[in-house]
């Protein structure tokens, strides 16, 4: 992660103008602001995320949705590292973690490597808000209590392209995931991928 320079780099990125935001959300017909019950979008309706084009014929045909769906409105940083993270990043990757959540940093990420995870807790505890991209269906999900409060202040949102059956996440599809929140972030931020590794090589 080159300079290091977080905090103004971050404050840049936790805000965006009141015109753009509205024209995003004239582009979209009306969807329930808040909801603690799945919600399943269909590719082409007038709710999906545009951004989603950029993944070509790896676009999913749908998604499932539980909480807060006005974050993907939002000026989304996508997070990302890899599961081995070198001694030297570790105390940094936390300055990180605290600086996302002090400046509201609206993050979407997998959180599933130890460090992301780590992270995740920080921004929760924080004022951050989260959408969280599992590699799973989400209907036998179980949110624990941190994501069922921010899930409650409308403050996480958690989004799964893959089905019902799906209730393990694998290599393959924890590549699918990333590569869909990489392409609903606006701005990427890599901690560390390990050189030559899965992580790596998507980005």
């Amino acid at each position: 992660f080159r300079g290091w320079n977080i905090p103004r780099s971050l404050r840049e990125v936790a805000f965006t103008s009141l015109g753009e935001r509205r024209k995003r959300l004239q582009r979209r017909s009306p969807v329930p602001a808040r909801t603690d019950r799945l919600v399943r979008l269909q590719r082409g309706a007038p709710a999906w995320p545009d951004r989603l084009a950029l993944l070509g014929d790896d676009e999913p045909e749908e998604l499932s949705l539980i909480g807060n769906l006005r974050l993907l409105d939002r000026p989304l940083t996508g997070l990302f590292c890899s599961s081995r993270l070198p001694g030297d990043l570790l105390v940094r990757s936390f300055d990180v973690g605290r600086a996302l959540a002090l400046a509201g940093v609206p993050i979407i990420s997998g959180f599933q490597s130890p460090i992301e995870r780590e992270i995740l807790g920080l921004l929760l505890s924080g004022c951050s808000s989260v959408v969280l991209c599992p590699a799973r269906g989400l209907e036998s999900l179980q949110p624990r209590a941190q994501w069922r409060r921010a899930l409650v202040s409308g403050r996480m949102l958690l989004l799964s392209p893959f089905p019902a059956t799906v209730r393990r996440p694998t290599l393959q599809l924890s590549d699918r995931r990333n590569r869909i929140a990489a392409a609903l972030a606006e701005r990427i931020l890599l901690i560390h991928a390990t050189p030559g590794g899965r992580l790596s090589r998507m980005m």
